[in-house]
């Protein structure tokens, strides 16, 4: 008899482990050094492209130096969610959940190419 097979998860090296501080540093300090430095109406405007720009581009990043997954979109969307919380007026908890959606696009378009070989 033979034994039953496994597939077990890769676990995340140090060197893929960065997407995460990249993600805490898009979400919790730029969006506050975007609204010290412009002015408000300008801020706004900038805070929202930027939302989706990050989500977009780390979750890019994330799926070509590890793969494609939902934890690292969930994770980034909460830290949004907190950014948002912290900066923003109590409504805008919404563009956490396009953040993630945009951020696991991301991902997949970054992955896709790793998986073909």
């Amino acid at each position: 008899m033979s034994e039953p097979t496994t597939t077990e998860e890769p676990e995340r090296t140090a060197r893929q482990s960065w997407p995460y501080a990249a993600s805490a540093l898009s979400y919790l300090v730029v969006p506050f050094a975007i609204g010290t430095v412009a002015e408000p109406a300008t801020a706004t405007v900038l805070l929202i492209i930027w939302l989706f720009l990050a989500a977009l581009s780390l979750g890019f990043l994330d799926g070509r130096v590890f793969r494609r997954t939902w934890a690292f979109p969930v994770i980034t969307g909460a830290l949004c969610w907190l950014a948002l919380l912290l900066y923003s007026n109590p409504g805008t908890w919404v563009y956490a959940v396009g953040v993630v959606l945009i951020c696991r696009l991301g991902g997949m378009i970054g992955g896709a190419r790793t998986e073909r070989g």
